[in-house]
């Protein structure tokens, strides 16, 4: 069981992160994007079985880069956004590892990926950054839990739901693709939000 486990969450995991990117590339509030998928799987908030502990140093490192953990007076708003979605990659491992968590850190990594990408934040992004970011693999999820600690043996309505759940995501991310949706006012209306 232990491979479908990781199978399931590496899924999951990886249409958050594509889920995220494609929010930030539409332009897509992102408060509102996530708490699409928060709402989904509130009900799926299982214990992931703790975080890898190489991951809980990164909220640390990421403040001696320069990464703010906190928003201050003299930060504009935007300059908070490229701060906010790196440091939560340090933010959420110090955190009890439910996984709720995991995809709130999903969600910021899709994200995240999707700024360098496209030279967004580069003024705070750093090479020496960059580096740690790509030397010590924080976009992937064994960064952050161990795939084969999962135990989802007794949760028979996640493991029967989660191709529901994998598939709601993927028609959210081939809404935002076809309609190319540019402001909040119309995907609250398209979302109820």
């Amino acid at each position: 069981m232990s491979n479908l486990n990781s199978h399931i969450i590496q899924q999951l995991y990886n249409s958050i992160c594509r889920y995220g990117y494609f929010t930030k590339k539409y332009n897509i509030d992102q408060n509102n994007a996530s708490k699409i998928i928060e709402d989904k799987l509130k009900s799926s908030n299982i214990y992931l079985g703790g975080w890898a502990p190489e991951s809980t140093t990164i909220f640390n490192d990421l403040i001696d880069f320069g990464i703010k953990p906190y928003k201050n007076l003299s930060m504009d708003d935007l300059d908070w956004f490229y701060h906010k979605i790196l440091i939560k990659h340090g933010y959420y491992p110090q955190q009890k590892c439910f996984l709720i968590e995991l995809i709130k850190l999903a969600f910021n990594i899709g994200t995240f990926v999707y700024c360098l990408d496209n030279n967004l934040g580069t003024y705070i992004y750093k090479s020496n950054m960059i580096e740690y970011y790509i030397l010590h693999n924080l976009q992937s999820i064994n960064t952050y839990i161990k795939l084969s600690n999962i135990n989802l043996d007794n949760l028979t309505d996640f493991i029967n739901n989660f191709k529901s759940i994998i598939q709601f995501i993927e028609e959210e991310i081939t809404k935002l693709k076809k309609n190319k949706i540019k402001n909040i006012s119309e995907y609250n209306r398209l979302y109820n939000v």
